[in-house]
């Protein structure tokens, strides 16, 4: 549920005036996985909600979600009225007729842990064979696995897929909402990417990663995904994939289900904040913050990212100094 605005603010340190960097009700990795395993795509009930949430609908909350973004700290924001339009408009039928009978991009693991999520790096490195793979399929027929897979309650070790579309002229004319600024509406940001739609299976787990194209916007319009967010401080206890044109850079290759290999890579140390992201919920993720993605069951998010305006110095350091400041991404 919902975590009073008091406490939150109490605890961001965000609550009396300026913009100092508040501090999350951080868990350790090992804490979040042991109580919840990443294998376990159901939500325990009940979920303390750690991050602040924010009303679109309440004029002063929205004012502290500005502040908040500007300290660079993760927050949602409920009640955004374009948002409950697309998941009313967004139907089976709806997207089965505008995806037609066209094969989409589709990517499938052999297991629910996805190693890349970009098919530009599905490529072969010495020492490292890539296991997701992009594959051609009509949305109809992803559809009918993913429902299978609620069905059958997907167990972690069976194959998995995603659907992912960007820039189609129907999302951009649905997703219209995300043209401007979801905490200002009087702002115009410069988005460095159109909107990209993500069509997640249950079970299926995108591995701890930060973004390149900075601040990301992320809608969450039918089911639900679990998200489990790292600041930028603690990139070299995720052990990320620093080596630039490696399938995995940027990425963790640490393999979350496995608990000793958590364990033994500082996971009682790795600062973790997680949240159930709901359909009719956003998510403002700041730049270079590692989140890993769990899909709960059949679930629709899209998102649109926006440059690193509000990027923490700290943070900026952070990265530099972890994958090596020659890379500078």
């Amino acid at each position: 549920g919902r975590v009073a605005l008091a406490l939150v603010l109490a605890r961001s340190g965000l609550a009396e005036g300026g913009h100092t960097r508040g501090q999350l009700p951080y868990a350790t990795l090992d804490e979040l996985l042991t109580e919840w395993p990443i294998t376990a795509p159901d939500c325990p009930e009940p979920l303390l909600e750690s991050l602040p949430v924010f009303s679109a609908a309440n004029e002063s909350e929205m004012s502290l979600a500005k502040r908040f973004r500007a300290a660079a700290q993760p927050f949602k924001i409920v009640q955004l009225s374009g948002l409950a339009k697309l998941h009313d408009r967004w139907t089976d039928e709806y997207l089965s007729h505008r995806f037609g009978s066209t094969p989409g991009h589709v990517q499938a693991s052999p297991t629910a842990r996805f190693d890349t999520t970009n098919h530009v790096h599905e490529h072969d490195v010495a020492g490292y064979n890539v296991t997701t793979k992009t594959l051609r399929m009509r949305f109809t027929d992803w559809l009918k696995l993913a429902y299978d897979a609620d069905a059958e309650r997907l167990p972690y070790g069976a194959p998995h897929s995603a659907f992912r579309s960007i820039g189609k002229d129907f999302m951009k004319e649905d997703v219209k909402f995300l043209d401007r600024s979801p905490v200002d509406k009087r702002e115009s940001i410069p988005w460095t990417q159109s909107v990209f739609c993500r069509f997640g299976m249950r079970g299926a787990i995108t591995p701890a990663h930060y973004d390149l194209a900075g601040d990301n916007y992320i809608a969450m319009v039918r089911g639900a995904k679990r998200y489990i967010l790292n600041p930028p401080s603690d990139c070299e206890r995720l052990s990320v994939q620093t080596q630039r044109g490696h399938p995995l850079h940027r990425f963790s290759y640490l393999d979350w289900s496995d608990m000793d290999q958590v364990r033994s890579h500082e996971g009682s140390k790795i600062h973790s904040v997680q949240t159930v992201l709901r359909e009719g919920e956003l998510l403002y993720l700041p730049a270079k913050w590692f989140h890993t993605v769990v899909s709960v069951g059949l679930s629709i998010q899209c998102n649109r990212r926006a440059g690193e305006k509000y990027l923490a110095s700290a943070d900026r350091r952070a990265i530099d100094h972890c994958m090596g400041s020659h890379l500078r991404c």
